[in-house]
């Protein structure tokens, strides 16, 4: 259950977390858009975490790009052990 000021994700299924993007990952150098990009994903995580601990399950927060996704940050995605997917 999502409750109080949590982001809400983009798509919710029995196993998967789902956060759609569609933005120019090159684009992302900038502090303050990086900041904000990384900020999302890890409320995204932690409501997946507590969902989790609560219910006894194992869901995962999976990013779905339209956008191909530099190096750097599929190496971020796999060190948070958030999953990834390139549509």
């Amino acid at each position: 259950m999502i409750t109080g000021k949590q982001r809400k994700p983009d798509i919710l299924t029995n196993q998967r977390i789902i956060e759609c993007k569609n933005i120019n990952w090159v684009w992302v150098k900038r502090k303050k858009t990086k900041k904000v990009i990384i900020e999302q994903f890890q409320d995204l995580k932690n409501l997946a975490q507590q969902y989790n601990e609560s219910n006894k399950e194992n869901i995962r927060l999976v990013i779905s790009s339209k956008q191909p996704v530099p190096r750097h940050w599929r190496r971020w995605f796999e060190q948070e052990e958030i999953g990834l997917e390139i549509d």
